[in-house]
């Protein structure tokens, strides 16, 4: 569904350990879309997307919204400067950990979402 110039992030085989709701499209958790927009789509577990989205980093992909994919699908926004390519970069990484199943629910949401 998405443009020929969105680039898509993927995890191998061996790595696909997290749940399906990790997953967009077969190994894939996480697509940017080309300049001029910038955005990506991803997807983020549950402990995380709640603050994500009161935050206003992202909102719910518009397929989530019409009941057709799972909640842990999310927009982010395209970052507009270097503090806020920061928090897209580590979402990138909150994405890819899900995908992976490593990611570590010990933590907090907000403050790894935040901190890194």
């Amino acid at each position: 569904m998405a443009s020929p110039e969105t680039q898509a992030l993927w995890v191998s085989d061996e790595r696909a350990l997290g749940p399906a709701e990790a997953f967009i499209d077969g190994l894939e958790f996480c697509h940017l879309h080309a300049a001029p927009e910038g955005s990506l789509h991803l997807t983020l577990p549950r402990e995380v997307r709640p603050q994500v989205l009161k935050l206003g980093w992202a909102e719910l992909h518009l397929l989530v919204r019409a009941g057709f994919l799972p909640e842990s699908l999310v927009l982010v926004y395209a970052p507009r400067n270097d503090s806020e390519l920061e928090i897209a970069l580590r979402l990138v990484q909150i994405s890819c950990q899900f995908a992976q199943g490593v990611y570590d629910r010990l933590r907090s949401p907000r403050r790894e979402a935040i901190h890194g």
